[in-house]
């Protein structure tokens, strides 16, 4: 099964408008974007092997007011699609 990795949607939760001086950046050194994800990141169940590990992520210069973050992770070949 292939795993694309596509941060197709960052969602913010703000009440304030956004500096345009601050560049919001997410960035994870354990995945490139729109690349495959490596087994080591796959979770192992629902028909997956992998090793279920949690990938490094981070993100910088978030607005103040910023309460969450959702990352999303598109799969085309998953039953679900997602």
């Amino acid at each position: 099964m292939k795993f694309a990795l596509l941060l197709s949607t960052l969602l913010l939760t703000t009440t304030a408008a956004y500096s345009a001086s601050s560049v919001f950046s997410v960035k994870s050194t354990d995945i490139k974007d729109a690349s495959t994800i490596t087994n080591d990141y796959i979770y192992n169940g629902f028909g997956c092997t992998g090793n279920n590990h949690s990938p490094q992520i981070s993100w910088k210069d978030a607005p103040k007011e910023t309460k969450s973050f959702a990352i999303t992770v598109y799969d085309p070949d998953a039953p679900t699609g997602m």
